[in-house]
């Protein structure tokens, strides 16, 4: 009889002991993200005319262990043919980070949690975190890229990759990227 009771354990717990229980991450290009309603509206009125804000990826990061993971910064590599310098206005890039809590992402000024700003000499756009953002089991973010059509145009030739150095210590040991 104990036997079996343990047989019967082995068997619900083997597929937990064997699976890994590691923290990773993904960034994946958003294929239906469209411009943000009012946005060329919006620009348009701040002198911006032609720029729009449009969703652009996701970054999901899964915390599969019990360590601590606090985003401090975010920063992302421009793969692809170079972003003009900001002499180029028409060019010059920026964004803003969102949480994501459904699969539609609402951007409000209560759900975004960082600015980007742009590198133009290491083409990088990175987001700093004041405070610091705390990673629960699953945490979703949502890049949103102000842009007009000469820029998307450019964007639609490379991807952004994750520069893991500046994710937390819990999330090290395992870099993993996704392309788009």
């Amino acid at each position: 009889m104990s036997t079996h009771i343990f047989l019967g354990a082995l068997v619900i717990c083997a597929p937990l002991l064997a699976s890994p229980r590691s923290n990773n991450y993904e960034i994946t290009t958003d294929k239906v993200g469209g411009k943000l309603p009012n946005s060329e509206k919006i620009h348009a009125k701040i002198g911006g005319k032609g720029f729009y804000e449009k969703q652009y990826a996701t970054i999901i990061f899964r915390k599969n262990t019990s360590d601590d993971a606090d985003l401090t910064k975010i920063t992302l590599q421009w793969n692809g043919p170079a972003i003009p310098p900001k002499k180029n206005p028409s060019l010059y890039l920026s964004g803003a980070l969102f949480k994501k809590s459904t699969d539609e992402l609402i951007a409000t000024h209560d759900n975004q949690v960082a600015t980007g700003s742009w590198n133009e000499q290491n083409q990088q756009l990175t987001f700093i975190f004041k405070p610091t953002y705390p990673l629960r089991h699953i945490t979703k973010f949502s890049i949103v890229l102000t842009v007009n059509a000469e820029l998307e145009e450019l964007l639609q030739k490379g991807s952004f990759s994750l520069i893991t150095d500046d994710l937390p210590d819990a999330f090290q040991t395992t870099k993993k990227t996704i392309p788009a």
